[in-house]
């Protein structure tokens, strides 16, 4: 593996506050997931040069909800647990990264993990009968690791971990049947990151590049709800990131998103909606980043936050 430039990387995974700063927008919407009875949709938003706080949005009436609001601290990632009753996201308002769930009938904020000083807790997946959930580890001395919690007992057990200094892995996503994990490896030697999708069997621990595309970047994967299928970002073009869908059991690719001046990061596919953000982070171009809904192949689009 090539070595990875850790704390840059960290940075852009997470989307940094130095990255949104060098971006000049009012308003920069990530990472959104839909509810399991497909009623509303969670996200992560900086709004107006503040640090992230998460919004909720009901899709019939299209009303937004701020859901949190430590302007000091950075709240993202938000992830539903199977049920619909918590939001999980990650944190750092109680000092280094951590992960934290909301139960959304009191709006209640439990804390979930403690990490060592110096750590990072980040990186939230659950199995689609939410017992197991996976988490990944970021560790000062630039090693990374990925642990699963049995949450009837919060018991955690480590999945996998770097080999060496420098080996970092990042976006680790569990399948919903728990059987498989995908995660994004650095494969470049130089100080341009180029990363490829990589697979871990977990009852095996057989893991296979299963991209292997030393031109292009891949960003972002995420498993469809159903489990059929593998989202993720890639920028075949070099210029910016539109969404594939790759087909878990024939391994087919195609694209589904197609904004020619945009890029899009981050998906969620369910069996009749695709949910994906989408604006000029990180490019040139100056501007918003914004949620968008289309159908599961990427049509009729239409934007829901404003």
């Amino acid at each position: 593996m090539g070595k990875t430039l850790g704390p840059f990387i960290l940075l852009f995974v997470l989307v940094s506050l130095a990255g949104v700063k060098a971006q000049l927008a009012d308003q920069l919407d990530f990472a959104p997931r839909l509810s399991p009875d497909q009623s509303k949709v969670v996200y992560y938003s900086y709004r107006n040069d503040s640090l992230p706080d998460l919004y909720l949005m009901d899709l019939k009436t299209l009303k937004e909800t701020q859901l949190t609001f430590d302007y000091k601290a950075w709240d993202l990632n938000p992830k539903w647990e199977p049920k619909g009753e918590h939001i999980y996201f990650s944190s750092d308002r109680g000092g280094d990264m951590s992960i934290y769930r909301m139960v959304l009938k009191t709006m209640e904020i439990q804390r979930v993990t403690f990490p060592h000083k110096g750590y990072r807790h980040s990186e939230i997946s659950f199995t689609s009968d939410g017992k197991i959930m996976a988490y990944c580890e970021f560790q000062p001395n630039r090693k990374t690791a990925i642990y699963l919690r049995k949450l009837d007992s919060n018991r955690d057990t480590l999945l996998m971990r770097s080999a060496q200094s420098g080996d970092e892995f990042y976006k680790p996503v569990i399948h919903p049947d728990g059987n498989e994990l995908i995660f994004l490896k650095n494969m470049s030697n130089d100080s341009t990151p180029i990363f490829d999708v990589f697979s871990l069997e977990i009852f095996t621990e057989k893991v296979e590049n299963i991209t292997r595309t030393p031109h292009i970047n891949e960003r972002m994967p995420s498993w469809s709800s159903d489990g059929k299928y593998l989202m993720y970002s890639a920028n075949p073009d070099s210029n910016s990131f539109d969404l594939f869908k790759r087909e878990r059991d024939s391994c087919k690719m195609v694209q589904v998103s197609f904004f020619n001046d945009k890029q899009e990061l981050n998906s969620h596919l369910t069996h009749s909606i695709l949910l994906f953000d989408s604006g000029y982070y990180g490019m040139a171009q100056e501007g918003n980043t914004y949620i968008y809904r289309a159908d599961i192949n990427g049509r009729n689009v239409w934007q829901l936050t404003k």
